[in-house]
């Protein structure tokens, strides 16, 4: 693990009536720099929002169909893990 990026861990809990049934947990890990430049123009209070929001879409892209990508598809427990300050 390194300084330079976040650590999320999502839990997709797939909602009642899919074909698939399987839970899943994704650890992503993103570059805080990355989170930096898409928050360079907003209130600052929202980087916590941006670093979820690309942690949430790698998360999706790594299912394997593209059904199972979809996120209305899923209830998602809290995310594990996000910082309180990302400066650092």
């Amino acid at each position: 693990m390194s300084d330079q990026f976040l650590y999320l861990q999502l839990k997709f809990i797939p909602k009642i009536g899919h074909t698939f049934t399987d839970e899943r947990e994704v650890v992503v890990e993103i570059p805080k720099d990355l989170v930096q430049r898409k928050s360079e123009s907003i209130n600052e209070g929202l980087r916590e929002v941006i670093a979820l929001d690309l942690a949430k879409s790698a998360a999706l892209g790594t299912f394997p169909t593209e059904s199972e990508r979809a996120p209305e598809r899923y209830d998602e427990a809290p995310p594990i893990g996000i910082p309180t300050d990302i400066k650092s």
